[in-house]
């Protein structure tokens, strides 16, 4: 990685987590309670199909930044 990544990276933490299982969805509902952003880039729908849509997320916390990333 160049430095410019390195600088644009710090203090961030990424993790893979597969959603289409259970135990994956049970990790996202813990982190969305740590986090201040929260940021998806699924087909519209799919996340409230997995109940860890916006309204989830609200529930848990009253602040949160929930943000829709998809292409057309």
């Amino acid at each position: 990685m160049t430095t410019k990544c390195h600088m644009q990276g710090r203090n961030r933490r990424c993790i893979t987590v597969d959603m289409r299982q259970e135990e994956g969805r049970q990790i996202i509902k813990q982190l969305a309670n740590k986090v201040d952003v929260l940021v998806e880039n699924f087909r519209p729908g799919v996340m409230e199909k997995w109940k860890l849509g916006p309204k989830v997320k609200h529930q848990n916390k009253p602040d949160p930044v929930y943000q829709c990333c998809f292409g057309c």
